[in-house]
């Protein structure tokens, strides 16, 4: 019974149909790799791979028994066969079953290596990882036809500095050059002696900065004698008095001087004058606001009788030094000036509105056109015009006049201000979008036989496009069979004429891939299959 059962084994493996491997298997990945079964008839078997590192002078199982066979490191020149019969039995004898042809690894996987020097900081982008630590780095970049290309990087990073020195001055004391009277920073930026650019912070203290004057009124009614006070610590108060802390008490009109001695030893020295007042309004001018129901308008004093007052607007709710009131609106206005002792004097006006103003611009509120076309603009007032402002630019001949040409290259709003000379504006926009056609069409077949016919192959894009970059050909296998040495070439000179370094391709498909660069500064990659015919 066994060679009965063994004998009809042997004639059902005899109907099988030879199916082999190449000659040559391509490994292009780093990493595990599967070499799949070969045979495609449908039918079910048992397997057993071999594998040979003698180039096929003697042959161990690899103790698989799967259609795939799972290589953990990939080594070229190592060669594999597969046998494979209907069932166990007929696989076991060598008369019964069935072996494909061996096949040889070529592990095809480039390397590169590199050095770069960079200031501590800085990134390098190597494929789509980003590199910012010094040493070495191994990058694996993925090719588009599925291959694996390995980058050794090592990144030497070279000291940088920021530093912040803290400087404590007097007042009138100079730092590099510089007279500083209030507390600032300062940031100055040099180059290292590793040649990289570095920073320097300096935080200046000033003494007494926070002091601005002595606290009391600069003017007194007749017969008062107010006291006069100074705010913050300081280890000593010299008054012209005789006082010697925070406050001193006057005795009339005159000027009171004060000596401030700091915890650090500087010193900064202030004064005061009191005055007797008499206060009479000599002149009170009002200007109406540049715009109608703006806030513009402006109130000007003339007082006499005294130097430093106070003024106000509103009947005496609050105060101001200035005499010039300025941002307010049409209506009536209650006028006090006050003196420092509290003394005063009224007054009573009226500022009128402004006549109102117009903008025409005949914009409706949204347009189109087609990218690359341009549109005129052309506005006009009846009031004197200080100045315009135009948004959008970069897509604009000027943004400082009334009839600009606009060539918007994606959708904008255009907003315009008319500004007349007081501040006073009127405003309109138009929105205009913008139709983007990109056409772009790329032969999938040419024929470089020399009839002067189709010899050429090449991206025809649409009027927009400026140049073509990075074009590459590569063959089925991934092979790279054309590469565009120019950086850049206009459209119709970056073309393939079907040939590897001079020697003309065999008809088959390839595989195209480029970047075409518009006018507007976009870059669109595309990707293709060629076939080439002869």
């Amino acid at each position: 019974m066994h060679w009965l059962s063994l004998w009809i084994c042997c004639l059902l493996s005899f109907g099988l149909t030879a199916q082999d491997f190449s000659a040559t298997t391509i490994v292009c990945q780093e990493g595990p790799f599967t070499l799949t079964s070969p045979l495609t008839d449908g039918q079910t078997y048992v397997y057993q791979w071999e594998r040979s590192f003698d180039g096929g002078s003697s042959w161990s199982s690899t103790g698989s028994d799967s259609p795939g066979l799972l290589i953990n490191n990939p080594t070229p020149g190592i060669r594999y066969r597969m046998l494979y019969a209907a069932d166990a039995t007929c696989l076991a004898d060598a008369a019964c079953r069935q072996m494909t042809a061996a096949t040889e690894l070529s592990v095809q996987i480039p390397m590169f290596s590199q050095g770069l020097t960079r200031c501590q900081g800085d990134t390098v982008v190597v494929g789509n990882e980003r590199l910012f630590t010094g040493g070495n780095h191994r990058t694996v970049i993925r090719t588009p036809d599925g291959c694996d290309s390995i980058v050794e990087t090592f990144l030497q990073l070279l000291p940088a500095y920021d530093d912040l020195f803290f400087v404590d001055l007097c007042p009138g004391e100079n730092f590099r050059g510089r007279m500083i009277t209030s507390d600032t920073l300062i940031t100055e930026t040099f180059t290292a002696s590793s040649g990289c650019d570095s920073i320097a912070r300096y935080e200046i203290n000033v003494a007494f900065s926070g002091v601005e004057e002595i606290e009391g009124p600069d003017r007194i009614c007749e017969g008062e004698t107010p006291d006069l006070r100074i705010s913050g610590q300081f280890s000593r108060y010299a008054w012209s008095t005789g006082d010697d802390g925070l406050s001193a008490t006057t005795n009339g009109a005159g000027i009171y001087g004060l000596t401030l001695t700091d915890f650090s030893g500087c010193q900064l020295e202030l004064s005061h004058e009191l005055n007797v007042t008499t206060l009479v309004v000599d002149s009170l001018i009002t200007t109406s606001p540049a715009c109608p129901g703006g806030s513009s308008g402006a109130l000007r004093l003339s007082v006499s009788g005294d130097t430093d007052l106070m003024y106000s607007r509103n009947g005496g709710d609050d105060f101001q030094l200035d005499p010039n009131f300025t941002g307010l609106s049409a209506g009536d206005y209650d006028i006090v000036v006050e003196s420092s002792d509290g003394c005063q004097t009224t007054a009573t006006t009226t500022i009128v509105d402004a006549p109102a103003i117009n903008l025409t611009t005949g914009l409706p509120e949204e347009m189109t056109i087609e990218r690359g076309d341009s549109l005129a603009f052309l506005l006009e007032t009846d009031f004197t015009v200080d100045r315009w402002e135009w948004n959008g630019s970069r897509f604009l001949s000027c943004n400082d006049c009334p009839a600009p040409v606009a060539f918007p290259l994606i959708d904008t709003e255009f907003r315009v201000s008319a500004i007349a000379p007081g501040g006073c504006s009127v405003t309109d926009t138009v929105l205009v979008r913008v139709k983007d056609s990109r056409r772009m069409y790329a032969p999938t077949a040419f024929s470089p036989n020399g009839d002067d016919q189709n010899d050429f192959w090449r991206i025809f894009p649409g009027p927009r496009a400026e140049a073509v970059s990075a074009l590459t050909i590569a063959d089925r296998w991934g092979g790279i069979r054309f590469q565009q040495a120019e950086a850049e070439l206009p459209p119709a000179e970056a073309r393939w004429d079907g040939t590897d370094q001079g020697q003309p391709m065999p008809p088959g498909v390839y595989v195209y891939s480029a970047i075409v660069h518009f006018s507007d500064g976009k870059q669109l990659p595309i990707r293709g299959q060629i076939t080439l015919m002869r």
